[in-house]
């Protein structure tokens, strides 16, 4: 149950990051570069994740046979959320259209790198 816990707090917490830098998005486009949290690419990521808390909570007050539906509820979660983040990772282009789409109103196919991280920014050095 802990577990249970813990990873989908992690999956959702994860969701609020950048998951996508999208660049190279032409002329007509008002930026340069896009930086696209894995909650604008996916709902269903963050929605599994609240599924798995809720689940995991449910574990503990359920009795022994419902405990085994329960279960089979977090199991197919993660891995409709695995299935998802895989997605991204494979084609981060264009898991990102749509946000892409609605961020800058434009329709092009970006150069787009999936981030396990935010991006860092070059800081300047202080004398």
């Amino acid at each position: 149950m802990l577990a249970a816990l813990v990873a989908s707090g992690i999956l959702f917490a994860a969701t609020t990051q950048t998951w996508v830098l999208a660049e190279g998005l032409g002329d007509t486009a008002p930026v340069a570069q896009v930086e696209i949290p894995g909650t604008e690419i996916s709902d269903l990521v963050t929605a599994m994740a609240l599924v798995g808390l809720a689940a995991a909570l449910a574990v503990s007050i359920a009795r022994r046979v419902l405990r085994y539906a329960v279960g089979a509820v977090l199991v197919g979660a993660g891995l409709l959320a695995l299935v998802q983040v895989v997605g991204v990772i494979a084609d981060p282009a264009g898991a990102s259209m749509v946000a892409l789409g609605e961020t800058t109103g434009t329709t092009g196919r970006p150069r787009a790198t999936a981030s396990a991280s935010p991006p860092m920014r070059p800081q300047r050095a202080r004398a």
